[in-house]
């Protein structure tokens, strides 16, 4: 009969008493890696669109002049982005 068969003597259970042999209290010692380790959240610098940075931008002008720069290559897309446009408008 092999070990694997037979239970253990301490049964094991989950949280701090975690391990079979663990028959006092828990241990006072503890590794670096139990720490808590990322306790502050990054940050955005300047110029990576902060919360700042974009509340004084115009974000709806920008977004139409990219699109107006993309539609004026493709007069039949415009065609059709104004249709949608005008069906929205009439609900």
């Amino acid at each position: 009969m092999t070990s694997a068969a037979r239970p253990t003597w301490a049964p094991a259970k989950g949280s701090e008493d975690q391990g079979g042999s663990k028959m006092f209290g828990s241990r006072t010692s503890y590794s670096s890696k139990d720490l808590p380790g990322h306790k502050e959240l990054k940050s955005r610098a300047l110029g990576q669109d902060g919360a700042e940075e974009v509340g004084k931008r115009d974000l709806k002008r920008e977004l139409l002049e990219k699109e107006a720069k993309h539609f004026a290559n493709k007069p039949e897309l415009l065609a059709a982005k104004q249709l949608k446009i005008q069906a929205l408008e009439h609900k």
